[in-house]
């Protein structure tokens, strides 16, 4: 069964954001600025509350990195000793805390299933 909100309780529940259903690219609209007739001829859904960031594993990270060093043309052993190598001869810790501490900057919220309703 669908969710479903009407504003004056999206509101209260501490919602602000929907946007409409159906579409790749969200552009938040706040619920304050939508008036009846826009909410009942839209397919409006609730964004959620707490906005969410990208972020990297560390795994990820050295797995990428070591992807694109064997990828390069020059590039030409055919050992896991590299690999090793790599892996253990950087902080990935602390890159990775780096990159993630940098997109933390980058927040956005997520479209929900709450269908809003007059």
């Amino acid at each position: 069964m669908e969710s479903r909100m009407t504003a004056k309780q999206a509101i209260e529940e501490g919602f602000e954001f929907c946007g409409t259903n159906g579409h790749e690219f969200q552009a938040l609209q706040y619920i304050t600025d939508l008036d009846q007739n826009e909410i009942e001829s839209g397919d409006y859904r609730l964004f959620s509350k707490e906005t969410v960031c990208p972020c990297i594993d560390r795994d990820s990270l050295i797995d990428k990195a070591i992807d694109e060093a064997y990828d390069s043309l020059d590039f030409h052993v055919d050992t896991s000793d590299v690999r090793e190598t790599v892996k253990e001869s950087v902080d990935w810790e602390s890159i990775t805390n780096q990159i993630n501490e940098a997109l933390q900057v980058h927040t956005f919220h997520l479209l929900t299933d709450i269908k809003l309703i007059s």
